[in-house]
């Protein structure tokens, strides 16, 4: 009977132990915050919860960055910066710009987009910059044949035939490429 007991309790606490596990899609919402990495993102656990970020781009030279703190105060930012949620969309740093979610899955798309445009509500995508997320790796790459390949090649599914008629695909080809292939390989994060 002791051993019953033992056994049960031990059932219990490992199934309250498991974390929530869920999909990546375009229904996902990220908490808001700072990421400063790609571990923070894929769980979901911002270092800097629910701050406000704020961006200025000087004529020349690097952009600058702030945040405001619980109480209001506007502070540098000078830690790494890897992906900013806003109001549930979530923004990658990319070669010094932001770009901008439009599809969530294995395999992102994202849009570079005007921050300071964003902050007053209005989106102004850069349809020509397009940049990629692959939530198995982290990598963020630009959205080219060359990027797709990579990822895609370590689909012990995809044949060579394949990765040969993506190289002569357009950039807008891509994108319901990435899609189709998303559909088949989603992918969790907990």
């Amino acid at each position: 009977m002791r051993y019953k007991f033992l056994l049960l309790l031990f059932y219990n606490l490992s199934v309250y132990a498991q974390k929530e596990v869920t999909s990546i899609s375009n229904n996902f919402v990220f908490k808001d915050g700072i990421y400063t990495s790609f571990d923070e993102l894929i769980h979901n656990n911002p270092k800097y919860e629910n701050c406000k970020f704020e961006m200025t781009k000087p004529p020349v030279g690097y952009p600058k960055l702030f945040y405001y703190s619980a109480n209001n105060s506007q502070l540098s930012y000078n830690d790494y910066l890897f992906a900013v949620v806003n109001h549930g969309t979530l923004f990658l740093w990319f070669r010094y710009s932001f770009y901008h979610q439009y599809y969530l899955g294995q395999i992102g798309i994202f849009y570079e987009t005007d921050w300071h445009a964003y902050s007053q509500s209005i989106y102004n995508s850069v349809i020509d910059k397009q940049c990629i997320l692959d939530f198995k790796s982290g990598k963020v790459l630009k959205l080219d044949q060359k990027s797709i390949i990579e990822i895609i090649s370590k689909d012990l599914d995809v044949s060579q035939d394949s990765l040969i008629k993506i190289k002569k695909k357009t950039k807008s080809e891509l994108i319901p490429l990435i899609m189709k292939f998303n559909e088949s390989h989603t992918m969790y994060i907990n």
